[in-house]
């Protein structure tokens, strides 16, 4: 399990265009004082499928980034 955010985003938003535009599910939680999205890949996850999940998140921050 991971908690991560992105420098300049809204984690809330960016939670949903995953799920949303590539299926991809990630969670915001709030943790103490972290916030973030919370993504667990089972140990089956294949490469492949971790690639999926890096491009679509990067097609997310460029698109959020553009806005602003």
């Amino acid at each position: 399990m991971s908690l991560f955010s992105i420098d300049g985003l809204d984690s809330r938003t960016v939670e949903e265009q995953p799920r949303d535009e590539h299926r991809i599910h990630v969670r915001y939680r709030e943790v103490r004082q972290l916030s973030g999205m919370r993504v667990s890949p089972h140990i089956y996850l294949r490469e492949g499928e971790l690639d999926r999940f890096v491009e679509a998140l990067a097609e997310v921050v460029d698109k959020q980034r553009a806005r602003h």
